[in-house]
């Protein structure tokens, strides 16, 4: 996978060649002097919870990580809040509308996209989800999904290091006031 320095080599405004910095977090048009920042992009997931305290998971039906388990979310898009966002990617993928929403924690991860991996930042949120019965799943992006008690949620088949390490927080009791 290649890191963005290496992936992006040419100047978006005037197609010169970019001069990464040594800390690979920006680069710097030799032509025209722009620069370019390797800034994260936001993802939004919800640790969605039902009446018997367990977690909504959702088995990914495309690259990357195509079969492994993820917290339902997504991208969030330019003019949005992160809040609407996750409410919006919840009603395009499931057809429901979630009620209210907590913010859990966020956390850095790297999304590999076409051979590239961008940097993210997670935010995650807690909310009530749905009764599973009423879904109807997207199937482009979601194979599947199912509630799972905190105790039995197996990390080695979660997609993203940023899932497992809120999860792994959900687990031990670090958000059960939400």
């Amino acid at each position: 996978m290649l890191s963005l320095p290496k992936a992006f080599m040419y100047c978006p405004r005037c197609a010169g060649r970019l001069q990464w910095a040594a800390s690979r977090r920006f680069g710097t048009c030799l032509s025209c002097g722009n620069e370019i920042y390797d800034q994260p992009k936001i993802v939004v997931t919800g640790i969605l919870h039902d009446d018997q305290g367990r977690i909504l998971l959702v088995r990914r039906a495309k690259e990357p990580h195509k079969g492994k388990w993820d917290t339902p979310g997504g991208f969030v898009e330019t003019g949005e809040s992160a809040e609407n966002a996750l409410r919006r990617e919840i009603k395009e993928e499931m057809g429901i509308r979630l009620g209210a929403l907590a913010y859990v924690a966020s956390f850095p991860g790297v999304y590999p996209y076409q051979g590239v991996g961008f940097s993210y930042l997670e935010l995650s949120f807690s909310g009530k989800g749905p009764d599973i019965r009423r879904v109807r799943c997207d199937r482009e992006e979601i194979a599947q999904l199912r509630y799972v008690h905190k105790e039995k949620i197996r990390f080695d088949q979660l997609a993203f290091a940023s899932q497992r390490t809120v999860l792994r927080m959900v687990r031990n009791g670090a958000f059960d006031d939400l």
